[in-house]
């Protein structure tokens, strides 16, 4: 089926280098974990196809429970989903903007940025 966004949100390893080919999306959210092959996404990346990683597109979980576990009501999780998400895409974009990094190696250098900033943080108290 011909489509310009494909949302993979059911099991891992969904999108192999097997079926990639066959895939005419423009851009793809992976919405489970690990929905699509290292290899896949490599190919789906030399095509110029956007794979937005499980990491950025399926936080909002994540994002949620952190915001339940303070205290937050329904309104203000779902505010503070849409802001880091948003937030976290845009910086993703940015990374990848002059085509020297991936979507999964720019995710995974924000990752490791933010980690290694918090970390800092804990060694201070």
């Amino acid at each position: 089926m011909d489509c310009e966004i494909l949302v993979l949100a059911a099991q891992p390893d969904v999108l192999t280098i097997a079926n990639a080919g066959k895939v005419s999306a423009r851009v793809i959210l992976e919405g489970a974990n690990i929905p699509i092959t290292a290899q896949a996404e490599a190919e789906l990346d030399a095509r110029g196809v956007l794979c937005v990683p499980d990491v950025v597109a399926n936080a909002g979980g994540v994002i949620c429970a952190a915001a339940e576990y303070r205290g937050a009501g329904r309104e203000e999780a779902f505010a503070e989903i849409e802001e880091k998400i948003r937030d976290t895409t845009s910086e993703l974009l940015e990374r990848t903007r002059h085509g020297t990094l991936t979507p999964r190696a720019a995710a995974d250098q924000m990752a490791h940025q933010r980690l290694s900033k918090a970390l800092a943080l804990r060694r201070t108290f």
